[in-house]
């Protein structure tokens, strides 16, 4: 199914009241835009890629209220490990510019 109809399926299934939680790669993200064709979550089984807004955009038109959004991830580990890493996360955590976003909403 499309996202628009997972979600509206959760959305109908879903006590009133009830939470969902969304975590997926942010094309936004600092390294996806650092290494655009060659990010680590441009992969096959990642059949959609969203950014923030659209991703809050859909939530919101499948009747959800966006109640958190939260991001994290920097430096693959494969890349750099130590000092560096935690700098990094750190600050892409800070700034809401890290690879991975998620989103709390209620129904």
């Amino acid at each position: 199914p499309s996202p628009s109809d997972f979600l509206k399926e959760v959305y109908r299934i879903l006590k009133p009241g009830g939470y969902i939680i969304v975590t997926t790669p942010n094309v936004e993200g600092l390294f996806a835009k650092i290494f655009r064709k060659n990010w680590r979550s441009v992969r096959t089984d990642h059949l959609f890629l969203f950014s923030r807004k659209n991703l809050r955009d859909l939530l919101e038109q499948c009747g959800f209220n966006v109640l958190k959004y939260r991001s994290w991830g920097g430096i693959p580990v494969e890349m750099s490990s130590g000092k560096i890493k935690q700098i990094t996360d750190y600050w892409v955590k800070y700034f809401n510019v890290g690879d991975v976003m998620l989103f709390l909403a209620q129904k």
